[in-house]
């Protein structure tokens, strides 16, 4: 998730160069996709766990960006069946992939 959130907040600091926004200017949280609900509980739950106290400082950063007043990163629970990057990442079957073709261009996929 430590790529998704630096790529995220750069494409965050593009889009207010290119509009010329200030950076003080609100903006929408960035919505991220995780179907890891261990790590959607880690993002929000700011209670420190025997399991992790060994997390990477950098990785505390996510966490700082997920909860107000900060929050320029919104992560949201996706199951895996419904991961569209996996079709691209994955060795996928017949059936996922035309299903997440079709959500990827918008059309129905079709039924045998």
């Amino acid at each position: 998730m430590k790529p998704d959130v630096r790529e995220a907040l750069w494409f965050r600091k593009l889009y207010r160069s290119v509009l010329g926004l200030e950076p003080s200017t609100p903006l929408d949280p960035t919505v991220l996709n995780e179907d890891n609900k261990g790590a959607l509980e880690w993002c929000y739950n700011p209670k420190q766990h025997s399991k992790s106290k060994h997390i990477d400082i950098s990785l505390q950063s996510i966490r700082e960006r997920c909860v107000k007043p900060m929050q320029d990163i919104a992560v949201r629970y996706c199951p895996t069946a419904g991961m569209l990057a996996d079709i691209l990442t994955k060795q996928v079957a017949l059936r996922p992939f035309q299903y997440l073709t079709g959500r990827i261009f918008y059309r129905t996929p079709k039924t045998d």
